[in-house]
């Protein structure tokens, strides 16, 4: 039997069961027996730091430390390696810890290994982009090999001797519907749509639909999400309808999610956003996909989101931003049992295709072994042919 492969993750991003990037590296790296695994400690701010975060002067802060390259990990880092000795590092394009992992790998001719969720340099500090969108290509042409979330990304980010698809880890799948279920008649019941995410970038998509949907005699739009970037009185009627949900723990989200008929995945139309559309992928569609239940895809054609979808006819896709243009997309597909059923299996079918947890993560441990030199494929051909990117 093979050793495990020896792990050092040096990332912003850390494993955690929460967040996006947090708990796909908790589903990834967690349990595995496969690999043995070493997180450097995140080196922390100091509290006068962290007041200043409340000011005004925040957004200076977060574009200063941008811009310091994340040079407060390296002692620790270096710390860690040399105690650990790992064969592989891994990070997350996110943060200011990428960069010290790519020095790191350097410094100890270890392999790096850098999953690419989101095009960072869009989200920092505007003063801060140039530089860091500098950085985030190099850290895609230093490392050994690049696991990037979706064909635009990997497309945006060029050529790469080892780049791969890897689609973020989903939860596992829900229990498919009984084949002797009766069918859930739609005349005269409610055809509730539940979307669940971010509430901050999308909060004015969402609040839109809100108000395009508010009191339908058959259709119910519901929301739930932390911190939505709302004016009050509007959150606090949307609470009182019960279209809107504060975060709640993952028992009663799930008894949520299954109550609904279709689920929502939402990308953003603004201009300024689009490459942030056409590289990353909306991990919620995953997590929706596995209960097997109709999803509408709303965003630009461009969108990552609509480009897996609306060839294969996998959603109920509005490339349209008007409100009222996803309520007559959700008006049609509520009186559409044909559709509804279609869809459903798309869902299902995906799950087994595409988003299989088991999958997933057999290719990543692969990936990782690959990168260790572990298991390497015969000369001439490529680790992993499903990888692959056209």
């Amino acid at each position: 039997m093979e050793l495990p492969v020896k792990i050092l993750v040096l990332s912003s991003v850390t494993p955690k069961a929460t967040g996006f990037g947090e708990i796909t590296l908790y589903r990834h790296l967690v349990g595995e027996p496969r690999l043995t695994v070493e997180v450097v400690p995140h080196p922390g701010t100091s509290r006068l730091v962290r007041l200043l975060r409340r000011t005004a002067f925040r957004t200076w802060l977060e574009a200063r430390e941008v811009q310091r390259q994340g040079y407060r990990w390296d002692d620790r880092a270096r710390a860690a390696a040399i105690v650990f000795k790992p064969q592989v590092i891994l990070t997350i394009a996110a943060g200011d810890g990428c960069h010290a992992a790519l020095r790191l790998a350097r410094e100890l001719g270890v392999p790096l290994v850098t999953i690419f969720h989101d095009w960072w340099p869009d989200i920092v500090p505007e003063r801060a982009r140039a530089g860091e969108d500098l950085r985030f290509r190099e850290l895609y042409r230093g490392s050994r090999m690049a696991l990037c979330v979706s064909q635009g990304m990997r497309r945006t980010l060029g050529e790469h001797p080892d780049a791969r698809l890897l689609w973020p880890i989903p939860g596992k799948a829900d229990a498919p519907e009984t084949a002797d279920e009766p069918a859930k008649d739609p005349t005269g019941r409610i055809f509730k749509i539940c979307y669940s995410g971010n509430l901050r970038e999308y909060a004015p998509m969402l609040q839109n639909a809100l108000l395009a949907m508010k009191a339908h005699p058959s259709v119910r739009l519901e929301v739930r999400g932390m911190a939505p970037r709302w004016p009050h009185a509007f959150r606090d009627e949307m609470l009182a309808a019960g279209t809107y949900h504060e975060f709640a723990p993952r028992e009663e989200l799930e008894r949520w999610l299954r109550s609904a008929d279709a689920f929502l995945v939402t990308t953003a139309f603004e201009p300024a956003m689009r490459r942030m559309m056409e590289t990353n992928f909306p991990s919620k569609l995953l997590e929706f996909a596995r209960f097997g239940k109709p999803l509408v895809a709303w965003g630009p054609g461009y969108s990552s989101l609509i480009q897996w979808a609306q060839p294969a006819g996998r959603a109920w896709c509005v490339t349209d931003p008007a409100p009222n243009a996803l309520r007559v997309a959700l008006e049609q597909l509520a009186a559409s049992r044909g559709d509804q059923e279609r869809l459903a299996t798309e869902a299902r079918n995906a799950m087994r295709r595409d988003f299989d947890p088991a999958a997933i993560q057999e290719q990543f441990v692969q990936a990782l072994q690959n990168a260790a030199g572990t298991d390497r494929p015969p000369p001439g051909r490529r680790a992993v042919a499903e990888f692959e990117l056209k």
